[in-house]
């Protein structure tokens, strides 16, 4: 499933986000909890296994539930609801 997740987010950024994602606006991060160097982003946002988290400044949307629960089985679903908050997040 967190490679569903994965493929499906960069599938999203690819053709809905391609101009933010080049002009640096939007940015996707994939960060090991297992890594030390992580330690201190995790902590920051209370994650301790996989998640998927849109941050913007001080403003976090976490939709580790809908990714868990549709990347793999309702990919649709999955997609329109990131796109949809990536939009929110980004006006």
């Amino acid at each position: 499933t967190c490679l569903a997740i994965e493929d499906e987010t960069r599938t999203v950024l690819e053709l809905n986000f391609k101009s933010e994602v080049d002009s640096g606006k939007l940015e996707l991060q994939i960060i090991n909890i297992d890594e030390g160097v992580n330690k201190q982003v995790c902590g920051k946002y209370k994650v301790y296994g996989s998640a998927l988290l849109l941050v913007r400044g001080d403003t976090e949307a976490n939709l580790t539930n809908m990714a868990f629960s549709n990347a793999r089985s309702n990919p649709e679903k999955f997609r329109e609801g990131l796109n949809d908050e990536i939009k929110r997040l980004l006006n």
